[in-house]
């Protein structure tokens, strides 16, 4: 089973980045930060999806994806932040970023 999500760690302190989490049942969750140069408000959300071969749809299920594909956020400003998955592995340095953003992964908290 192998599973992405996106929001904020803890809704009480606003000063912490949002977080993609890319995960499955035989591995500790990977998580990074989207950290932004602009302040970051509900509105601000964005809607995130799924490429594979060029394909972008909004359905997380990733029961019938292949190992490699894109988790893309699409910000309300048109802004998009895409962090390519190889072999069921996050690749950071191979992330497309909008001007004003980076990433930035987290230790694994598991052992």
């Amino acid at each position: 089973m192998r599973y992405v999500a996106f929001g904020f760690e803890n809704s009480s302190k606003e000063d912490q980045p949002p977080v993609i989490q890319y995960g499955t049942d035989l591995e500790p969750p990977t998580q990074v930060e989207v950290v932004s140069s602009k302040e970051c408000h509900i509105m601000d959300i964005p809607k995130v999806g799924l490429e594979v071969d060029g394909v972008v749809v909004e359905n997380l299920d990733l029961y019938s994806q292949p190992l490699t594909f894109t988790v893309a956020l699409r910000y309300p400003d048109g802004a998009e932040v895409r962090l390519p998955i190889v072999n069921d592995h996050p690749q950071v340095e191979m992330a497309k970023l909008p001007p004003g953003f980076s990433l930035r992964l987290r230790p694994s908290t598991q052992h």
